[in-house]
């Protein structure tokens, strides 16, 4: 389960609280924490943002899940990868809720919705990863077998 109500409880555990402590610090009684750490109960925006100021957690982390610096951080990272293949990138508002993210160079030139480059940024990583865990296997086969060596030090 990945959801606000098991980040609460992780936050509370995280924070060596009880239910009625935790409650008591955002104006909940016990039954209601427990509520909605079971997901029996919805939590209200106005304690959503009680918890985040009250404890010092993101409120994108806290509804998401999602840590939004390591995300700002990966997605810098990614792009600072992009700059190093020659390509630009370059970020512009379109709307309130909408970015378009163009990334070009000499030959190509490709625009982005924020949901499109992540996916780009995932595949990218899923791709280098499976590389290293193709090569590691080819390393592996190459290695003489520790078990071998073992046997033959027993005899």
């Amino acid at each position: 389960m990945n959801d606000i109500q098991s980040r609460i409880h992780q936050l509370r555990l995280k924070i060596n609280l009880s239910q009625e402590e935790f409650g008591k610090q955002i104006g909940l009684s016990k039954s209601g924490i427990s509520n909605i750490e079971n997901g029996k109960r919805t939590i209200s925006d106005t304690h959503i943002k009680i918890i985040c100021s009250t404890f010092g957690v993101s409120e994108q982390w806290l509804r998401t899940g999602e840590d939004l610096a390591q995300s700002v951080k990966e997605l810098e990272t990614f792009i600072d990868y992009l700059k190093s293949l020659d390509f630009s990138v370059s970020i512009e508002p379109v709307s309130d809720s909408e970015t378009e993210i163009t990334v070009k160079n000499q030959t190509v030139t490709a625009i982005f919705t924020e949901d499109e480059f992540k996916n780009l940024q995932k595949k990218n990583k899923d791709a280098i990863v499976g590389m290293i865990l193709l090569q590691q296997h080819k390393y592996k086969k190459k290695e003489p077998s520790s078990a071998a060596t073992d046997n033959d030090s027993e005899g």
